[in-house]
């Protein structure tokens, strides 16, 4: 992990509100803080919060990434086929991922590692793969078929041979609302009467403040009253959770067609007629991520699903 230094030029002081940028989790991410700051003496404060939030983002990344070899839940995957002790934080984790199974009817599932690297998402033109391998693939696809249970104070969890787990569609957001509590507390030790926002690459947590957000516009029509916010470039975010889910970052191109990554593991294809992209916001950025990627999963029935719930969103299709 790299601390943030005195005297970094990614801190900065404008309309009344503190920025620290860093790069964490394949992102470019943010750290804010507005209110009643002191004018004078600026640098202590903001580089003691800097270094909270950034430690704690970096710590959850080194833990919970797949791509590094010595990380948790690498060690977690290739144990595959034992039970394997994990920590309390790891169950939490696991836990949630199971809420976001059980909630989805098994179309959100941390399980379907074998699928995404199956279809490479990237952005060169590829050929899909063949029925014979996806068939395969979801031989080892099933979040059912974890076992996950605490043994006199200890937690245990059983992951069944040739089945890995990614955490790439919580941890973000896990992320978030993490780095969002400890910037709270810390603030409140120094006697500090800022409000939070943390940024990871559009997956957002922050304190109750009247934030407004830029929402990126990829040209697609809705009747969302949030869209039509963000034609003119911010919505009014009063803080919670924000995260959007889409293909913009990951996709593939087959015969010249843009298909998302967002992947059935009841199919193994892509969700048809899946929106580009859907925002929403929560009371946390884990739900709002959760909500966000149920709503990508439903397809053509996305905007029902978020009516349904009665939540603040935004689809561009």
């Amino acid at each position: 992990m790299t601390p943030i230094k005195p005297g970094m030029q990614n801190q900065a002081r404008s309309d009344g509100i503190c920025r620290v940028r860093f790069t964490a989790m394949a992102s470019d991410c943010e750290l804010l803080f507005a209110g009643t700051t002191p004018e004078e003496g600026t640098q202590p404060w903001l580089d003691s919060l800097a270094r909270v939030g950034t430690d704690e983002v970096r710590r959850i990344e080194v833990k919970f990434s797949r791509y590094l070899a010595d990380s948790e839940l690498s060690r977690i995957n290739a144990g595959a086929g034992a039970e394997l002790n994990i920590d309390a934080e790891t169950a939490g984790l696991l836990q949630f991922a199971a809420d976001c199974y059980r909630l989805s009817g098994g179309l959100f599932d941390i399980t379907v590692a074998p699928l995404q690297r199956l279809w490479g998402f990237g952005y060169s033109e590829t050929l899909p793969p063949t029925n014979a391998d996806i068939h395969a693939a979801l031989e080892r696809i099933g979040f059912e078929r974890l076992r996950i249970f605490e043994d006199q104070g200890s937690w245990r969890l059983f992951l069944p041979a040739g089945m890995s787990l990614d955490f790439g569609g919580i941890a973000k957001e896990y992320a978030a609302d993490r780095a969002l509590l400890l910037l709270e507390r810390q603030a409140r030790a120094l006697g500090l009467d800022v409000a939070v926002l943390v940024n990871l690459g559009g997956d957002i947590a922050a304190s109750r403040y009247p934030w407004r957000i830029g929402v990126e516009a990829i040209g697609a029509e809705s009747h969302s009253d949030m869209l039509k916010a963000a034609a003119s470039g911010l919505i009014e975010f009063p803080g919670g959770g924000l995260a959007t889910s889409g293909d913009t970052k990951r996709f593939v191109l087959v015969e010249g067609k843009r298909i998302g990554h967002i992947l059935s593991p009841k199919t193994g294809y892509p969700v048809p007629d899946a929106p580009r992209s859907v925002t929403v916001l929560a009371p946390s950025a884990s739900a709002a991520g959760m909500l966000s990627t149920m709503a990508m999963l439903k397809g053509e029935g996305a905007e029902a699903f978020l009516g349904g719930e009665g939540l603040v969103h935004l689809v561009q299709r």
